[in-house]
C-alpha cells in the first residue's frame, strides 16, 4: 500500500486520513488494524478521522487505535468537516498531541 511503501518518507505521508468505516473490499476497522502494523518513521503520527452513518459506534474501541483523533457523522456537513480539520491542525501545530474531536 501507499502507506507501507512510504513508511520511512515523512514528507510523503499524510497528516490527516479521512476514513469511512463502511468501505467496499476492506472495512475501516480492517484498515485501522493494518495501519497499526506499519512501522512508520519516528515522529509520524497521522490523525485519522472516522466517518460513519452509524449512530451505534462503540467509542471505547477508539482506545485500541491511537491514530483516531476525530469522528464525523454522515452526511458530512462541509462546515463541520472544515472546523474539525482546523481544530486538528491547530492542536498538532501547538503541541503535536491531539485529543478526540467529535463533530
Amino acid at each position: 500500500s501507499f502507506l507501507e511503501i512510504n513508511a520511512n518518507n515523512f514528507l510523503e505521508l499524510p497528516w490527516l486520513i479521512l476514513l469511512d468505516i463502511t468501505m467496499p473490499g476492506m472495512s475501516g476497522w480492517q484498515f485501522l488494524k493494518e495501519l497499526n502494523k506499519i512501522k512508520f518513521v519516528n515522529g509520524y503520527k497521522p490523525a485519522v478521522c472516522i466517518i460513519s452513518a452509524s449512530e451505534t459506534i462503540d467509542f471505547q474501541i477508539f482506545k485500541n487505535y491511537p491514530f483516531i483523533k476525530g469522528y464525523l457523522m454522515k452526511p458530512v456537513i462541509p462546515g463541520k468537516l472544515v472546523a474539525m480539520v482546523d481544530q486538528l491542525k491547530v492542536s498538532i501545530e501547538a503541541n503535536n498531541s491531539v485529543g478526540s474531536i467529535i463533530c
